[in-house]
Formats: structure tokens, C-alpha cells, sequence
């Protein structure tokens, strides 16, 4: 299986509209590197938003999970809730 990461519970929750697997995390900062343990035979995608910010997430959480995947936005979305709003 796989499962999804945003920095956002926003975010989360559309993901779960979609029904795909997700976990939010608010604020990269707010990441634990015993919560990796928890999405162990899983495959990690981590949605890096398009500024310092989010390169700071995904260095963050990798650090605990170094086999994870980054997933980067269109060109010009910041978010998957945006995605979502302009019909992506």
C-alpha cells in the first residue's frame, strides 16, 4: 500500500475526498521520527509545496523516512486543495 503526506490537515482531507490514503502533518517542524514506525511496508509519498517551506517538510520527514517519494505540484498549483479547485 502507499499513503500520502501533506503539511496540512486541509490537504489531508481533500486527499480523502479523493479516497486516497492520507496523513497530515501540521508544520514540518511538528514531525516525529518515532511516527515512521507507523507507516512501515508502506510506500510514502511526501507533497513538497513549491517554496522553502516545503523543501524544509520533505528534508525533515526524510530524515526519518530516507525511502520516501516526493511528489512536486503542477506549475502553478501549490497544494492538491488547489489542485482539486481548479479541476485538476
Amino acid at each position: 500500500g502507499f499513503i500520502l503526506v501533506f503539511e496540512g490537515e486541509s490537504d489531508t482531507q481533500t486527499a480523502w475526498f479523493h479516497d486516497l490514503p492520507a496523513l497530515g502533518i501540521p508544520g514540518a517542524q511538528n514531525w516525529r521520527k518515532e511516527w515512521a514506525e507507523y507507516l512501515e511496508g508502506l510506500t510514502v509519498f511526501i507533497w513538497q509545496e513549491p517554496d522553502a517551506a516545503g523543501a524544509k517538510f520533505v528534508a525533515k520527514i526524510g530524515e526519518s523516512l530516507p525511502d520516501c517519494l516526493v511528489i512536486t505540484p503542477p506549475v502553478g498549483r501549490k497544494d492538491i486543495s488547489e489542485c482539486h479547485l481548479l479541476g485538476d
